[in-house]
């Protein structure tokens, strides 16, 4: 929590495979935007910065890659959202995959994923929509952090149009299975990894879980406690199907990362399920 940050180390993750980034957005002078980990002590770094070195990793490979997904934890200002929008299409415009639309209006009715191969070369945009009546707001990514609850409730859930329209994986909350099963494919689940050890509680959840992922995409991560960016065993989401399991890369040399190094080495950040999660 008082580390330096770099963009290196998101251009380490992507030469590693990493095909799924977190980028933790926060306001700064004249609504730049800026990535840290919110309320500690580490350094800030331009969310300019990060899409450049994303863009030229695509340009090295040729865009022969597999898409990157970019996750973003919005706390900005609506001017700060839309100079987020903005540096993503001046910086990534033509390699982004757009939120379906249907005579001019959001349709995420009908929309089915293309797989990987299809999208070559391509970035998807993760985030929150603006929550509707009913609806429900997505788990935080830092459920463990207390300072991060309370600035949650504090903040406004306003999201501009220009982030939304980018955005095509929409952050939903988990419910039950059922409704999650039922909500369009680019609706996703991020479910830390206390609530996945909450949720093994229910009766059928593997089943269950295993039968949303056919469809839907879940990500998990680590809890907002690990302050020393120790990780979690990932073994136990990969065996529900779950395809977006996230750790913690500072560092490189515990069981975690060495797990998920063997699992995707010499590969580009994808790998089939077995049929035993199908």
């Amino acid at each position: 929590v008082q580390s330096k940050s770099s963009v290196e180390m998101y251009n380490r993750a992507l030469r590693r495979g990493c095909k799924c980034l977190e980028l933790d957005c926060w306001d700064s002078d004249n609504n730049i935007p800026v990535i840290y980990h919110g309320h500690t002590l580490t350094s800030k770094i331009l969310f300019e910065d990060v899409l450049i070195c994303v863009k030229k990793y695509i340009e090295s490979r040729k865009r022969k890659n597999y898409p990157i997904i970019l996750s973003i934890e919005n706390h900005c200002s609506e001017p700060t959202q839309k100079n987020i929008a903005m540096l993503l299409l001046q910086i990534l415009g033509t390699n982004i995959i757009y939120a379906p639309f249907k005579d001019g209006e959001r349709d995420d009715t009908d929309f089915v994923m293309p797989s990987p191969k299809e999208l070559l070369g391509r970035v998807i945009i993760k985030g929150k929509r603006p929550p509707e009546e009913n609806d429900n707001e997505d788990d935080s990514d830092s459920d463990d952090d207390s300072a991060t609850k309370k600035e949650k409730k504090k903040k406004s859930k306003v999201i501009v149009q220009e982030l939304r329209d980018l955005t095509l994986f929409h952050g939903s909350k988990y419910k039950d299975w059922s409704a999650s099963t039922s909500m369009p494919s680019n609706y996703m689940h991020s479910i830390s990894e206390g609530k996945i050890d909450k949720l093994m509680d229910e009766s059928e959840v593997e089943h269950n879980w295993q039968t949303y992922n056919r469809t839907h995409m879940t990500r998990n991560y680590p809890s907002g406690l690990r302050l020393n960016s120790s990780n979690y065993n990932p073994l136990l989401p990969w065996s529900l199907g779950c395809q977006l399991v996230a750790l913690n890369l500072q560092k490189t040399e515990d069981t975690a990362t060495a797990l998920n190094d063997g699992r995707f080495c010499h590969t580009d950040g994808y790998v089939l399920k077995p049929t035993s999660v199908l």
